[in-house]
């Protein structure tokens, strides 16, 4: 009992070193993007049933809880997805593929995150199992927990903003000139 308590706490200690590297890691995707004219990716949304439920990935966790290195992230072409990101685990011959997907529910009008874990094989695909209420909880939660990494790209994705306004006002602006001529 006491030893299946202390794997649960090591466990539970190795899932919140992987989200902060995760949250971390996305938000400097998005630094690096916001640079470059990429849409920002939302990374309290793709990370959110990550947080909820990778306890359920014992596996994985026993496997990262030796080291691990974050590849890049990839994008999904088909746009079908919110695209993937590596783990390599360090003292292992494994490489895990996090996948950032969604789930319908209801009216088939509301999507909900879920992801798929995969190494070689299928590892474990999770859903979004809480309310919509629960969500905008988690997200609150979310933003105070991570607010010193998102300052950074609330402030470039606002920079980005105004640049994108000033163009369109002065193509506006080009464009009556030339009307009224």
């Amino acid at each position: 009992m006491e030893h299946d308590q202390e794997l649960n706490n090591n466990l539970r200690k190795v899932k919140e070193k992987f989200m902060l590297d995760l949250v971390d890691k996305l938000n400097r995707i998005n630094r690096d993007g916001l640079e470059y004219g990429s849409s920002a990716l939302n990374v309290c949304y793709m990370t959110s049933i990550v947080d909820k439920q990778i306890l359920q990935c014992e596996e994985f966790l026993k496997d990262i809880s030796r080291g691990y290195f974050i590849e890049d992230y990839e994008e999904d072409p088909t746009g079908y997805t919110n695209g993937s990101i590596e783990i390599q685990c360090l003292n292992a011959t494994k490489t895990y593929t996090l996948k950032f997907t969604e789930s319908y529910c209801g009216d088939m009008a509301q999507c909900y995150p879920s992801f798929k874990l995969s190494e070689r094989h299928g590892v474990g695909e999770y859903e979004w199992n809480y309310f919509e209420d629960d969500y905008e909880e988690y997200e609150a939660n979310f933003n105070k927990k991570y607010s010193a990494i998102y300052k950074d790209i609330e402030q470039k994705k606002k920079e980005r903003r105004i640049q994108d306004i000033k163009i369109q006002m002065e193509m506006l602006s080009q464009e009556l000139t030339a009307l009224e001529s």
